[in-house]
Parts: structure tokens; C-alpha cells; sequence
């Protein structure tokens, strides 16, 4: 799946996120990373810890591609286990004065449905 997270605020100077695909609470793999991320552009990375991959901004990533809107971009293979997923994920806007006042957080988990190997793209 080709994933877009978007953030849109004013005042915005820089931003940044990081996410991750984790195997949902009450499954016999909770908590555990679930499928693949890959960046598709120099304005995200992904690092690992442990079983979960977490994808996030790099320093190119940083900049806002509009004065109010930042978005990335990267691929996410669903793993083969037909488990329940969650989406985690955290974002920031920054107004670029160098303090932490006025900068704001946001944060979603969205549950997401997983089939097995033909939900795989």
C-alpha cells in the first residue's frame, strides 16, 4: 500500500512524524511489528527496534513542501498473517523559533483490517 501522512498547520516552519504497523492488542503477536515499511523518497527513513520498523521524517523530510501542509510518502507491505493492525502514529509542526511554545503535537492510531496474503500490495 502506498501511504501518505499528511499534516496540515498554520504557522508551520518545519514538521516531522514517525509511525509504525504493530500487530493489534489481544493477538498472539501483539505489539510485534507487522509487515514492511520502505521509503520511496530522501524524506523518510526507517529504523528498526526490535520486530517493529519505524518509519519517520529525515532531515530533507523536515521542510514543509507548502507554508501550512507537510506530507510523506512511503509503501507498507501487510504482513502475511491474517491479524489485526494497528497504525500508530506522531506528528509535528514547528513555527521555527526555536523554542518548544507554539509548536504542536499530533498523535492517530487508526485499527486496520488484515486478510491474509492477498491484502499484500
Amino acid at each position: 500500500y502506498t501511504v501518505t501522512l499528511a499534516l496540515a498547520s498554520s504557522d508551520m516552519e518545519a514538521a516531522g512524524f514517525e509511525a509504525a504497523f504493530r500487530f493489534a492488542e489481544g493477538t498472539p503477536r501483539a505489539g510485534e511489528g507487522a509487515g514492511t515499511v520502505e521509503p520511496i523518497d530522501g524524506r523518510v527513513g526507517v529504523s528498526a527496534a526490535g520486530t517493529v520498523a519505524y518509519v519517520h521524517h529525515t532531515g530533507a523530510g523536515s521542510t514543509p513542501d507548502r507554508p501550512t501542509h507537510a506530507a510523506w510518502t512511503f509503501v507498507w507491505t501487510a504482513p502475511d498473517e491474517p491479524l489485526p493492525v494497528v497504525l500508530h502514529a506522531a506528528a509535528n509542526s514547528a513555527n521555527g523559533d526555536d523554542s518548544p511554545l507554539g509548536d504542536l503535537i499530533y498523535s492517530l492510531e487508526r485499527p486496520l483490517a488484515v486478510s491474509g496474503p492477498e491484502s499484500r500490495r
